[in-house]
């Protein structure tokens, strides 16, 4: 796995600045990342670094529980979704900084459920698995969104999280 893409860039929808995620769904982003690469290119063994990664970033006696509960999500995604899945590379830095489309609705979910936002969730939810079974997904988020607790306040309101002023 090399540090930088063969220049195949996934259009971004907004920029992880710009979403203003905080610093656990920066993290399960990265972590994420990590095991799309696996489904999309197997010979990269890349669950592998993604296990690492979520031991780094999420402490060595929970990386391992977080990892389980970013894949438990992925593959809850997985049955339910048909088409391709687009992200972006998580080991080319000018890559990572943008989400696609569908790395915005994942981090939508999990955004909306450490806010309690449910219906926005669901929303997210729905786009993500392209009108079939949100059941599944949604579940696994709320266990991944538990084990992170609440979002960080000075992060500020997210857009991928509309505000019911």
């Amino acid at each position: 796995m090399g540090d930088t893409c063969k220049g195949t860039h996934v259009t971004a929808a907004v920029s992880v600045r710009e979403a203003r995620l905080d610093r656990a769904e920066q993290d399960v982003l990265h972590s994420a990342r990590l095991f799309f690469q696996t489904f999309a290119v197997p010979e990269s063994h890349s669950w592998i670094a993604a296990l690492q990664d979520a031991q780094r970033r999420f402490h060595p006696q929970h990386g391992l529980d977080v990892a389980w509960r970013i894949l438990a999500a992925i593959q809850a995604m997985r049955t339910s979704r048909k088409s391709t899945f687009s992200f972006n590379n998580p080991c080319c830095p000018q890559c990572a900084l943008g989400l696609s489309q569908h790395e915005r609705q994942f981090i939508g979910v999990l955004a909306a459920l450490r806010c309690r936002q449910r219906s926005v969730a669901e929303t997210h939810a729905m786009l993500l698995c392209e009108g079939n079974a949100t059941a599944p997904l949604l579940e696994a988020m709320a266990v991944l969104s538990a084990s992170l607790g609440p979002r960080a306040a000075e992060v500020g309101q997210s857009p991928l999280i509309p505000s019911h002023e």
